[in-house]
């Protein structure tokens, strides 16, 4: 979810009131909040969820033996524009570049395929409770292959994860821990 999107959560969505404890009627944190408290908290991240992570294993979870790891993109709306004058500013889905492939019956065709711009964030959370291990946010073009290293925890046995991490198969089996991606 974006900032944007998540400002207008918080303003009309009364389940994202309830869960942030904030008031209805109240007026929502805008975007611009959302980007000042990641920048403040980023520098201490690591750390809050390594004491949150310690508590639910002195609750008794085992939330980093086995493991899922994925990516999602947090899309901006729009091609940055820069100092180029000519960029369409209201709308993002113009502009993208048509790709000539050959479909299942061989003619040629034209596809669109949106070029991406926002970040990526790769997620490690525990099978069976969902708890969060940790996470990496990169620009939504980078792959995520190479932030599986960064997502694992020394006591990881299994790892769950699409075909987006196959190229690390010789790490996983290098660390002993079982893949299925």
């Amino acid at each position: 979810m974006s900032d944007r999107q998540l400002e207008e959560a918080l303003e009309f969505r009364i389940d994202f009131c309830k869960f942030t404890c904030l008031s209805f009627e109240g007026n929502a944190p805008d975007a611009t909040m959302f980007v000042k408290f990641r920048a403040r908290i980023q520098p201490v991240w690591n750390k809050l969820l390594e004491i949150v992570n310690s508590q639910i294993e002195s609750a008794g979870f085992e939330n980093k033996k086995a493991v899922a790891v994925g990516a999602t993109l947090v899309c901006v709306h729009s091609k940055p524009c820069g100092t180029k004058p000519s960029c369409d500013r209201d709308a993002s889905w113009r502009g993208f570049p048509a790709k000539q492939i050959e479909d299942k019956d061989g003619n040629k065709v034209f596809a669109r395929r949106p070029v991406l711009f926002g970040y990526k964030i790769n997620l490690n959370a525990s099978v069976g409770d969902g708890f969060v291990n940790g996470f990496s946010v990169c620009k939504a073009s980078e792959h995520e292959t190479h932030h599986l290293a960064q997502l694992l925890n020394p006591c990881t046995k299994v790892v769950y994860a699409d075909k987006g991490y196959a190229g690390n198969k010789s790490l996983l089996k290098d660390l002993k821990i079982v893949d299925w991606v």
